[in-house]
């Protein structure tokens, strides 16, 4: 039988990772903008047309409640584009161990299309566990991605409060982890002044200088008990987004390592950026 040649396009699998990602974190600063600008008060969906499915007269105590609210509802939607975005990023890697195998005998198409389907209706750490276990494709931060997606189900389901639902195996708190970055000014003295998050600080003086540094790979752990409600920041959910890009490109590189393992004349392109 002819062997025919697998042309792998990692750089649209790259770009089906992004999307979500910048998504996300557009939509949740717009959103987030205008929930915490205290002058922002327009909330009648169409004011022109003088349909009011709430009272236009609120107080401002009840306009400050709703613009909290928003802001709950939108970090729920951009964990959920989030998580969903790499659930689907997810469904393209499938693909790769899948036409693989079927190409070198050791899977048939009939295999292939029950896992296919079961890969489908799985979520986000289930699939990671099957890519891990029958593929031997392992995503190093699977934990912290799972983590999030934890609270992601916990504001959709519960709206971000943290209830017996979101405790797993006999757990007491919710536990949300993530890697971020410190950047930070080292000073001669051996102080650590942080630059981001600046603390509301807008200047910082430092008499006798200092050397600005980048702390890569620093692992962020948010915990919430019964009952709590999950806060997080802007900052927090810049990060958040960041993880989940730089995730995504590291698991490419690692099925990009796994093509070249197999024993077939592939043909791959790399990643651009």
């Amino acid at each position: 039988m002819p062997q025919v040649n697998l042309n792998i396009d990692f750089n649209q699998i790259r770009e089906v990772a992004d999307k979500p990602v910048k998504r996300a974190a557009a939509f949740m600063g717009l959103g987030l903008n205008a929930a915490y600008d205290k002058e922002f008060k327009n909330y009648q969906l169409a004011p022109i047309t003088q349909i009011e499915v709430i009272p236009s007269n609120l107080n401002s105590n009840s306009i400050s409640h709703l613009k909290s609210e928003f802001a709950l509802w939108i970090i729920a939607g951009g964990l959920n584009e989030l998580i969903e975005g790499f659930e689907s990023f997810l469904e393209r890697i499938h693909l790769i161990p899948l036409l693989i195998k079927l190409r070198n005998g050791t899977l048939t198409h009939l295999e292939a299309r029950k896992e296919r389907k079961k890969f489908t209706y799985l979520g986000l750490k289930d699939k990671l566990s099957l890519l891990r276990e029958k593929h031997s494709l392992n995503l190093e931060d699977a934990p912290y991605l799972e983590s999030l997606a934890f609270a992601r189900n916990c504001f959709t389901h519960r709206h971000g409060i943290v209830s017996p639902a979101d405790l797993k195996n006999g757990a007491s708190e919710l536990t949300i982890e993530w890697k971020g970055m410190d950047v930070f000014v080292s000073t001669p003295e051996g102080e650590e002044i942080p630059i981001i998050p600046s603390a509301g600080k807008e200047s910082i003086f430092l008499k006798k200088g200092g050397t600005i540094k980048l702390r890569p790979n620093v692992i962020r752990s948010c915990k919430f008990a019964k009952g709590q409600l999950i806060q997080l920041s802007p900052h927090d959910l810049a990060e958040i987004c960041l993880f989940v890009k730089t995730t995504s490109r590291a698991f490419i590189q690692e099925v990009q390592a796994y093509v070249k393992r197999q024993v077939i004349p592939a043909v791959e392109q790399e990643v651009d950026g």
